[in-house]
């Protein structure tokens, strides 16, 4: 890891001193770091469901999950379907 540049810890903005960095961000964005993560890959997934042909394990994998099972919980708790459903409603339509 770079260590960080002579003074740039100066350039800080005073609203990040003495804020944990989720409290600020869940306060600039309405939602918690971790969930803002889960909403963005949840949209990079049905985006590549759609547009690719890529199998729900290199999906999974490209998306930074561990395995295929957890990939598939997190989008069904997401979207309210399995990815294959997802796939197959976007192809019917």
């Amino acid at each position: 890891m770079t260590p960080c540049p002579t003074n740039s810890c100066d350039r800080i903005p005073e609203a990040l001193q003495g804020k944990p960095f989720s409290r600020l961000f869940k306060e600039m964005t309405g939602v918690a770091p971790g969930e803002f993560i889960v909403q963005h890959k949840m949209t990079e997934a049905c985006h590549l469901l759609k547009e690719t042909n890529l199998s729900c394990k290199e999906i999974a994998a490209q998306l930074g999950y561990g395995d295929t099972a957890a990939f598939s919980r997190s989008f069904r708790t997401d979207r309210g379907m399995s990815p294959m459903k997802f796939r197959k409603k976007g192809q019917l339509q």
